[in-house]
């Protein structure tokens, strides 16, 4: 009865000061591109929880960063932009749990992971080039977040834990509720954070205006056992952003929400069928530009002004279904099969609201920047794994995606007849890629992986119908182009991997040759819409681009009470022109070093990037300086009768240094020195 009081009591407090937490759980066999999260982490898993876990309150952003192969774009202090080995956008699939999720803004403000919080997270996965093609045709690969499951039956009956975080920097209060309940039959799980943040000062202590936001994310699910090998599961979660700011962008974001609803079947250990596994789902994002906290006079050349306003919503909601299942083919043989669907809708729109002190009254201009669409994509994919011995394992996959595009939409239809296109019938496309792996284990201690593929992709619906698409980055207007060619790409990887009892090592290697490689090719017939914008450009296929993503991630536990981890990432990209590949990250490495001492943890960390000297001028791009940053944090962990309560405190950027990454759009600079402390509080 005390814990039940207590357990209420705590998620009121908690729900009313809005608070955020999550944590990771790991195991011996985890390859370092998928990382457990869990909010019941087990102790022995500390070293990796750590070096993952930035702080108590890490958002999804601090973790993503530092996978192998995954860098960031920064428009703003919130929901940044995902890149796999310098790919991103249409490239790359970004899933979760395999459920297709598209953002409805054009300007890629609200990427998908955005609508997600470590603590509705169980793991993430990154799949490279065509390995990621399980979860859809893609070139640069895919990343997958789980969500936290519930299991009838597993572990103590319920559960909770919450906390609070004030960061001094922003004046931020993050926080998060979390529990469980488990019967023999039936299980459920809830959490929900928050997340409210002032802008933040920079090293200069300057302030950085526009880089607040604030945001609610809620995840539920039930799953209840029908018989003692099959298991439903039904689950919805909500995420709601206002008053997000982004410094970088001449627009920021007055709301943007998803929702996600989908119901899920399992069997297993059926005869020779393993797992057999079907989904249900569906989604819906809404997101509203907005400008009315920004400057919008612009001089023209007469000297006369333009005051304008601009309304900015958008739309998407997606419909799909898998069926996936594990077979296992006499003794050596597994075979994995796949079939998955779904149906995106999205249109975007903007009304520009003028007031030229020469034309009084001039009335508001309309323009659909994405038309009213939809997208229907039913896709194939078959992997069969066979074991020739211990020693030597091959792995061969397929996949075949069948996708109509359609502009449903009679004003869109009639905007792209100025070019001289016609996008009234629908766009048909087939695209196709497979893989093949050859896994050689030595011993236990050593694993090598060889691998080799090719794949394509459809283009997304900006690079086919965007309708003037204003670029902050580069400055110019972008025009989607119907003819666009899908993007091939051939593959090479190599993986390497090294595991005892106080060391692990495991590197990767990637090569990608990509052909009809899509960009925007400027395009001075077709004049700019936007009083700011350069000029105007229209997507084009080019010759292609060469892509090679590197890493490498290094355990090192010299003690009980002493560990080290690092890990280092290099990308590198050239056009078929000879030309830089626009925003390839630069050399990077983060290295933590972990003390122990009782119930006393003490975590610091060096953060260090090298200059960026390799840039594409014409697309905006200029030098960027290498930076060196050392962050420090400090855990206390107590248990008592009811609980266990831990208390931290740490400071990132403790040298107050005033930087900015490669990524980061506009010239911005990143948080300087930043006091936190947290409560954590679990029963």
């Amino acid at each position: 009865m005390h814990k039940l009081t207590f357990l209420l009591f705590l998620s009121f407090v908690l729900f009313k000061a809005a608070a955020q937490h999550q944590t990771y759980r790991t195991n011996d066999t985890l390859l370092i591109d998928e990382v457990k999260i869990s909010a019941f982490q087990p102790v022995n898993d500390r070293l990796m929880l750590n070096f993952y876990k930035t702080s108590q309150f890490s958002s999804i952003d601090d973790i993503t960063a530092r996978l192998g192969g995954v860098s960031l774009i920064r428009r703003g202090a919130y929901a940044m932009e995902p890149l796999i080995h310098g790919m991103g956008a249409g490239r790359i699939n970004v899933t979760i749990d395999g459920m297709h999720m598209f953002g409805a803004c054009t300007d890629k403000m609200d990427p998908v992971t955005s609508y997600i919080e470590p603590v509705n997270l169980s793991s993430i996965q990154v799949l490279s080039g065509s390995e990621g093609n399980r979860m859809g045709s893609t070139i640069g690969g895919s990343l997958n977040m789980v969500t936290e499951e519930p299991i009838p039956g597993a572990g103590e009956s319920y559960g909770a834990e919450g906390g609070l975080l004030y960061t001094g920097n922003s004046k931020g209060i993050d926080g998060n509720i979390s529990f469980y309940l488990n019967q023999n039959r039936w299980a459920l799980l809830f959490s929900t954070t928050t997340r409210n943040h002032s802008e933040y000062r920079d090293g200069n202590g300057s302030i950085v205006p526009f880089s607040q936001f604030s945001k609610k994310n809620m995840h539920g699910a039930v799953a209840y056992q029908l018989k003692e090998n099959q298991i439903i599961r039904g689950d919805i979660l909500y995420d709601d952003a206002r008053n997000v700011g982004y410094p970088a962008l001449p627009m920021d974001v007055s709301q943007a929400t998803g929702q996600i609803y989908s119901l899920d079947y399992k069997l297993w250990n059926q005869g020779k069928l393993d797992l057999l596994r079907v989904k249900l789902y569906g989604n819906a994002v809404y997101h509203q530009m907005d400008d009315s906290q920004r400057d919008s006079v612009f001089y023209l050349e007469t000297g006369d002004t333009v005051v304008m306003r601009m309304d900015m919503p958008g739309w998407s909601k997606t419909f799909g279904a898998y069926a996936q299942a594990d077979y296992r083919v006499g003794n050596n043989g597994h075979l994995f099969v796949k079939l998955d669907n779904y149906l995106n809708q999205a249109r975007a729109e903007m009304t520009m609201h003028m007031r030229n002190f020469r034309s009084p009254g001039e009335p508001p201009m309309y323009v659909e920047t994405w038309p009213d669409m939809q997208r229907f994509v039913s896709g194939l994919y078959t992997s069969y794994a066979h074991n020739f011995s211990e020693v030597l394992k091959l792995i061969a996959d397929v996949r075949l995606d069948y996708s109509t595009t359609s502009v449903i939409s009679v004003p869109g239809q009639r905007q792209f007849t100025v070019f001289g296109y016609d996008v009234s019938k629908p766009d048909a496309r087939v695209v196709k890629g497979g893989n093949v792996t050859l896994k050689v284990n030595p011993d236990k201690q050593w694993m090598i992986y060889v691998g080799g593929g090719y794949s394509e992709r459809i283009p997304d619906i900006s690079e086919l119908y965007g309708f003037y698409l204003f670029n902050a980055y580069d400055g110019y207007d972008y025009i989607g182009n119907p003819d666009l060619k899908n993007e091939a790409a051939f593959d090479a990887s190599f993986k390497l991997s090294y595991t005892s009892d106080r060391f692990k090592l495991k590197g990767e290697a990637g090569l990608h040759f990509i052909h009809n490689y899509i960009m925007g090719i400027t395009n001075p017939s077709i004049p700019k819409m936007n009083l700011y914008a350069s000029g105007t450009r229209m997507y084009q296929n080019i010759d292609g681009a060469l892509i090679s993503g590197n890493s490498l991630y290094m355990q090192w536990l010299p003690a009980k009470f002493f560990g080290v981890v690092s890990t280092f990432r290099y990308t590198y990209g050239r056009l078929s022109t000879g030309e830089p590949v626009p925003l390839i990250e630069p050399f990077k490495n983060y290295t933590t070093v972990y003390v122990q001492k009782n119930r006393f943890t003490l975590q610091a960390e060096n953060e260090i990037a090298a200059a960026q000297n390799r840039i594409n001028i014409a697309y905006g791009e200029t030098k960027t300086p290498g930076y060196n940053l050392i962050n420090l944090r400090l855990l206390y962990e107590t248990e008592l009768q009811l609980s266990g309560v831990e208390i931290g405190a740490g400071v990132n950027n403790i040298l107050n240094k005033t930087y900015k990454t490669h990524l980061d759009w506009g010239n911005i600079y990143r948080p300087g020195r930043s006091v936190y402390v947290s409560l954590r509080i679990k029963i």
